[in-house]
């Protein structure tokens, strides 16, 4: 997913929600992306010393609404 997909989605879903902007965002991920197919090739990691270690996973989910509860949910998992 690229940022400019994302930001369209916002835009497409203010018509629908236009208090979308003061929703909470959740994010989602599965717990162990190494034995998942869908996430083991979009493992992003840094090790530059022992201090300064992190990883992610690069996005290549969807995301859904939850208008009751105000909530946009961004699943990097599926």
């Amino acid at each position: 997913m690229k940022v400019k997909d994302l930001l369209k989605e916002i835009k497409n879903c203010k018509d629908r929600y236009p208090d979308i902007l003061e929703w909470e965002v959740a994010i989602e991920n599965h717990r162990n992306p190494e034995s998942c197919p869908n996430c083991k090739n979009n493992i992003i990691k840094s090790y530059k010393n022992e201090e300064d270690k992190w990883e992610y996973i690069k996005c290549h989910g969807f995301w859904t609404k939850f208008p009751k509860q105000k909530v946009f949910t961004i699943n990097i998992h599926y």
